[in-house]
């Protein structure tokens, strides 16, 4: 419903955009949870969705899986079907290489911190 109604429907998702959602459904969402309605999925099924991707997917992958996961269910909130986004519950996998650290330069008029 979702693809359908929104993704597809609306037509406000870019053509790029709409061929990596159609291919996250086909090769993974729809394999995992098969055609449940969105309302039967729980926060743990989607726990075991995120670990079973991650033994085979990147994590950035699986970050975009549940990203998507999360904004389907955003809209079943607001189509009425939904009062809670269990997506949300599930924390997003760590990216490595993700974390920076910013060095503050020295500033006219300003010390430098040591390193």
């Amino acid at each position: 419903i979702w693809m359908a109604k929104y993704a597809e429907g609306e037509g406000e998702i870019r053509d790029s955009t709409l061929c990596l959602y159609r291919g996250f459904f086909r090769n993974h969402l729809i394999p995992a949870f098969g055609p449940r309605n969105i309302v039967s999925i729980t926060a743990e099924d989607i726990q075991w969705y995120k670990a079973e991707k991650l033994k085979t997917l990147s994590p950035q992958s699986v970050m975009h899986h549940l990203r998507l996961l999360r904004q389907m269910f955003e809209h079943a909130i607001t189509w009425g079907r939904l009062k809670k986004n269990v997506a949300k519950q599930i924390r997003m996998p760590k990216i490595p290489g993700s974390f920076r650290i910013l060095r503050v330069c020295a500033m006219p008029g300003r010390p430098s911190r040591p390193d």
